[in-house]
């Protein structure tokens, strides 16, 4: 497995998938790999308490994921049902599960406020990256320029095989299909979550030199990266998780 501008950092005994220029700022981040079984299904409570531990962080909140485009504030539900959710608490942080879907991980250095944001191709249809833009800079401030975005593993165009019905509702939603899909070698077309989602955080602002992606296919890199579509049910799941450094936090400084 390679990834330029990325590497892999271990943490007591968690492996984590991190952006360097994120690593660079002491932003605690990064997207958990298999290692060890580490993410496997069922261990989800208890994996995302050990990451938790290891980030140092005062509170790690999941969602109850939909494959919408609604975007709420860490408040003190439980696991509220969304795609994609926001905080600006020093010492917390907010995480992501996906297993080829798009998980999209945001920072905003100057609002001091981060995201974690779930795209499958439905949330990516219902433009769920710029949905979460627009609510970082309408409830904190966050100018979208200032904005670091970091896409994690997902299935690429080179695996991603879809309906017609999926490339009709893209299509029928004003994309250019052309675009964000290609033939595939079975007749079907495949379709590239990843650029969809990268056009919609840059035609929300979000500069292209902040744009961080990891660029590893889940399907092919399934050797490190839980994969839906290649290994089926009872997969388990990748974890991104992204926070904020408390005022009285050395370790990340």
């Amino acid at each position: 497995m390679s990834s330029a501008g990325f590497r892999i950092t271990e943490i007591e005994g968690i492996e984590l998938l991190q952006s360097l220029p994120l690593l660079a700022e002491g932003v605690p981040h990064g997207f958990t790999l298999r290692t060890g079984g580490f993410g496997a299904r069922g261990n989800g409570a208890s994996d995302l308490a050990k990451l938790e531990r290891a980030l140092g962080l005062r509170e790690l909140a999941s969602m109850h994921q939909v494959h919408g485009n609604v975007v709420r504030i860490l408040d003190e539900s439980k696991a509220p049902r969304c795609d994609g959710l926001l905080t600006n608490r020093g010492g917390a942080a907010v995480a992501v599960q996906s297993a080829d879907c798009v998980p999209l991980l945001l920072w905003a250095p100057k609002a001091k406020v981060v995201a974690a944001v779930h795209a499958g191709w439905r949330g990516t249809l219902a433009r769920i990256a710029r949905t979460a833009v627009s609510k970082l800079e309408e409830i904190y401030g966050a100018a979208p320029e200032d904005i670091h975005a970091v896409i994690g593993p997902a299935i690429g165009v080179c695996c991603y095989e879809v309906g017609d019905e999926v490339i009709a509702a893209f299509a029928d939603s004003g994309r250019d299909v052309d675009r964000i899909s290609r033939p595939g070698p079975r007749g079907r077309r495949h379709l590239d979550l990843v650029e969809e989602n990268r056009t919609q955080l840059m035609s929300s602002g979000v500069t292209a030199e902040r744009i961080h992606d990891s660029r590893l296919c889940t399907f092919c890199d399934n050797d490190c990266c839980y994969s839906f579509r290649k290994e089926g049910t009872g997969v388990g799941r990748i974890f991104g998780v992204i926070g904020l450094v408390r005022n009285d936090d050395k370790h990340f400084r």
